[in-house]
């Protein structure tokens, strides 16, 4: 490749002193299966932290923090103010109008390849608003499954520690309950 055309991937590669080039995808695809963990002292150590932060009421100031900084902003908006600051504190609230790209779908599509159209055009459905639609009554969730539009996938496994339920308290379902919840791709 030339050194004035730029590579695409290039910021998908880590070059090391040693003169190594490293693919960074390469971790993010590892089939390599971890090292074994005792699994009662991880549950443990979960559950200690999740007990330190009801504790220390952690949630509750997260809350009061979001609530605060939505107040300040709708003020600050209201009052057309870009910029505040407090002396005592020495910190400052600075609304910035934020951008994303918008794409022209049919003059991108008439730039590229057959090879680039593979890469990077991806037809999709916006399940949001399909979701939106099927709870409107816009959509039918079993027409669609009927029909073949939708179909359930099983996907990657989510992990739930909390504390366990005495037998003949509410079997709620996991998603329903208290805990914490890591999403764990095997």
């Amino acid at each position: 490749m030339s050194e004035d055309v730029q590579d695409p991937f290039a910021d998908k590669m880590t070059a090391h002193d040693d003169g190594n080039v490293e693919n960074k995808m390469d971790h993010a695809h590892s089939k390599s299966i971890p090292p074994p963990i005792n699994c009662e002292l991880v549950i443990r150590r979960l559950a200690e932290i999740e007990d330190e932060i009801a504790s220390r009421g952690i949630e509750d100031l997260l809350k009061e923090k979001e609530a605060l900084r939505k107040a300040l902003k709708d003020a600050m908006t209201r009052s057309k103010s870009e910029e505040e600051y407090d002396e005592t504190s020495n910190h400052e609230a600075v609304l910035m109008q934020r951008f994303s790209d918008s794409w022209d779908l049919p003059v991108f599509e008439k730039m590229l390849t057959p090879a680039q159209r593979k890469r990077y055009l991806i037809k999709s459905v916006s399940e949001g608003a399909v979701k939106d639609g099927i709870k409107n009554g816009d959509l039918s969730r079993g027409r669609l499954e009927s029909k073949g539009a939708v179909a359930k996938v099983q996907g990657s496994l989510a992990l739930y520690v909390r504390e366990r339920k005495a037998d003949g308290e509410s079997d709620e379902g996991p998603h329903q309950r208290s805990g914490l919840r890591f999403g764990v791709n095997w």
